[in-house]
């Protein structure tokens, strides 16, 4: 393993993921809502790419939280709001993605889905951003963040997005790459998880 492939930061690192965003030609966003993005550089970074056609593939995973488990995940997700808020919340965002892929028809793929959210990933390029959700005060964004580049873990260049697009080989050898292929397959499996072919027992 590179010393350097694996870099942890104190909350997300906006700075490093808008860098790994500039030069990403395919993103996949699994971070359950995204009114974080829908009005800042990250929002306004990835309509441009969208525009001049340097982002040919985004894939935003977008969560419509199942009744069963809706009100403890909007507690995680935002402690200090109400259940109304953060569900408005919600609404907000799927409008954001929902006009990406009205506008990008051809380079943007949202999906719908119930899944049980375990972590917020986003695999941008061939950079993998992962964090966790936790019963805290505080929110995700502020919690621990890993960024690891797959590159320099035994991955080949568009590798990472291939394992999201294509489906991940029968085996996968190393353990660094077992550690990579996780998350990814938590993406996919979130992904299959729709909730256009799951009865929605979600209200907003």
């Amino acid at each position: 393993m590179c010393i350097n492939a694996i870099r942890p930061s104190a909350g997300l690192d906006k700075k490093s993921l808008l860098t790994a965003m500039e030069s990403a030609t395919s993103m996949v966003l699994h971070a359950a809502i995204y009114t974080n993005f829908a009005h800042s550089e990250v929002g306004n970074l990835i309509r441009r790419k969208l525009l001049d056609g340097s982002l040919h593939r985004l894939d935003i995973i977008e969560l419509q939280p199942d009744l069963y488990w809706r009100d403890e995940f909007v507690a995680i997700l935002r402690p200090n709001m109400t259940k109304d808020e953060v569900i408005l919340m919600f609404a907000e965002s799927k409008r954001w993605s929902e006009a990406l892929s009205f506008d990008f028809p051809k380079q943007v793929n949202q999906v719908l889905t119930q899944a049980l959210p375990l972590q917020p990933i986003m695999l941008i390029g061939d950079c993998l951003f992962v964090g966790q959700y936790a019963h805290s005060r505080l929110v995700s964004a502020q919690g621990l963040w890993l960024q690891i580049e797959c590159s320099l873990m035994g991955l080949q260049p568009g590798e990472l997005q291939s394992w999201y697009q294509q489906g991940l080989p029968a085996e996968v050898s190393g353990d660094w790459q077992q550690v990579i292929s996780r998350y990814v397959d938590e993406c996919r499996q979130a992904a299959q998880f729709s909730s256009a072919t799951t009865p929605s027992t979600s209200k907003y």
